[in-house]
């Protein structure tokens, strides 16, 4: 591969318009980020998943770098304020510009010391990150590899570093750590291994989508977003993330993307990067944009059969101390609408994603799972009561689907691990399309009772659809089903009522 080329060429991700976005006065274009970021009160995000993860972890590294408010008071001048800081972004941003250029002397988020190609543009692609046999789902990689555009190479580099699976890497000549022309056990992108969760509401602007996803922090000592370290070398590097900025900008692999005379990439070099000792633990010790349980595990998107658990957000909100789960980003955004900030009537949503890997090396990737889980309105949110019903209506049906596949397990004489992956065992299945969960995040006190009925509505579904010809079992397996439903609704009413009564201190909470 001819590096001169690479070398000449030239696409500054400050300018060059490679962000999809929607313009209030000229609809779907595509921007660079410095107008991403000073015209943000005017666009909207145009990317949903994958490419929405990626792009706002950059955007608000950029923004936390230039200007990110370090204090409550901050962020609430911030939110009230009509647009972004634009003289400290700009300032920034003129600042650290060569570092911005897709194909610079020290290119943006690859590594100058690469010189040579060694795979065609089909990796860029996240479908041949699948293993062997994906070119049946994806006709495109029995073709041969096609050009990409710089905007669209820049945009697949990002991709790559949050999500490309583990497993076997090509070794550079210069990383000792391989071993004939491979290292093995690469670590898998870092935003692969969590449940992904951005704080979204209806018709936000990128101004407030960036807002609600960035908790005010200091910055951390040694924190450094990528444009701010000095080239890295051909070889990764054993080390741990120094802050969210670091950890924003992480580079799972060593990459360089190399162009053709008209500037279009051709050809990537790519090998194994830095690595932290366990990405799970590092992402949600510092990105905000994570969900997880209190045991440590990522927040479930769907249940056992697959199916999306749209009250999954409901988990993470638990104000009587004995939550499930949490959410850096969802506290924030509490803490904002406890201290009146938010508009009362803003309407907020948790999108969530999370990867589905083959195996348990997380080599290949076979599924992206995405659900948005409705959190109600910032009124809501910003009382105990409100707060407390969404949440026991999110335990009860977690509890109850629990326990039903006990209950199926006894009365159909198997086993749990039986009983869960079955469609049938499914209450997520039966609910995720009729708007119950919307309904009580509206009103969360009042919508508890009919939360109860969708449920046992479902209820009813799952027990006739797991019935068998052994008649007494599936007897069994309804009684059961009923009597669960009453107890977890009973205590689900109890919890929300004690709740109701208690009213917050937003100062004493903050101080907390």
């Amino acid at each position: 591969m001819n590096t001169d080329t690479t070398r000449t060429a030239s696409y500054n991700l400050l300018t060059e318009p490679w962000i999809p976005v929607t313009d209030a006065d000229y609809g779907n274009t595509h921007v660079g980020i410095a107008t991403a970021l000073l015209e943000a009160h005017r666009l909207r995000l145009g990317s949903p998943g994958f490419d929405q993860q990626v792009l706002l972890r950059l955007l608000l590294a950029v923004l936390d770098a230039a200007a990110g408010p370090t204090s409550e008071a901050e962020w609430d001048t911030a939110w009230s304020a009509p647009t972004l800081p634009a003289d400290r972004i700009r300032a920034y941003l003129d600042r650290w510009a060569p570092r911005f250029d897709l194909f610079g002397e020290q290119p943006f988020g690859q590594c100058a010391a690469l010189t040579e190609a060694n795979r065609d543009t089909h990796l860029l692609k996240p479908s041949r990150w699948g293993g062997h046999g994906r070119e049946f789902l994806d006709h495109s990689l029995l073709e041969e590899p096609r050009p990409f555009e710089p905007a669209e190479a820049a945009l697949a580099l990002l991709r790559l570093q949050a999500f490309h699976p583990g497993g076997i890497q090509g070794a550079h000549p210069q990383d000792p750590r391989g071993k004939g022309g491979r290292i093995y056990g690469s670590k898998p992108g870092h935003a692969s291994v969590v449940a992904n969760l951005v704080v979204n509401s209806m018709g936000a602007t990128l101004k407030d989508l960036l807002l609600l996803n960035l908790p005010p922090r200091p910055r951390a000592a040694g924190d450094r977003p990528v444009w701010e370290r000095e080239a890295a070398g051909a070889a990764g590097e054993a080390r741990e993330p120094q802050g969210r900025l670091d950890l924003w900008t992480w580079q799972t692999r060593r990459t360089r993307l190399f162009v053709d005379e008209s500037s279009q990439v051709v050809g990537l070099a790519l090998h194994d990067g830095d690595r932290m000792a366990d990405p799970k633990a590092c992402m949600h010790a510092l990105d905000p944009l994570t969900a997880r349980t209190t045991k440590g595990s990522p927040l479930p998107v769907t249940d056992a059969a697959s199916f999306e658990v749209v009250w999954s957000a409901g988990l993470l909100l638990d104000p009587a101390g004995a939550a499930t789960a949490t959410s850096p980003v969802v506290e924030h955004v509490l803490l904002a609408a406890e201290r009146g900030t938010l508009d009362p009537g803003l309407r907020l949503a948790a999108e969530l994603l999370q990867v589905q890997h083959s195996n348990q090396h997380r080599a290949s990737i076979f599924g992206i799972r995405e659900v948005t889980s409705s959190l109600g309105t910032a009124a809501s949110l910003a009382t105990v009561g409100g707060r407390a019903s969404l949440a026991a209506a999110a335990r009860l049906a977690h509890d109850v689907q629990r326990a039903l596949y006990g209950a199926g397990a006894d009365a159909f004489r198997q086993q749990i691990k039986d009983i869960a992956p079955r469609q049938s065992a499914s209450l997520a299945r039966l609910m995720s399309n009729n708007h119950a969960w919307e309904d009580i995040a509206r009103e969360p006190e009042p919508g508890l009772d009919r939360w109860t009925a969708a449920l046992r509505r479902a209820l009813d579904g799952v027990a006739q659809e797991m019935a068998t010809t052994d008649l007494m079992a599936t007897a069994r397996f309804q009684v059961e089903a009923e009597n669960i439903l009453f107890r977890y609704s009973r205590r689900a009413k109890k919890t929300a009522a004690q709740a109701a009564v208690r009213t917050v201190v937003p100062a004493a909470r903050a101080a907390a």
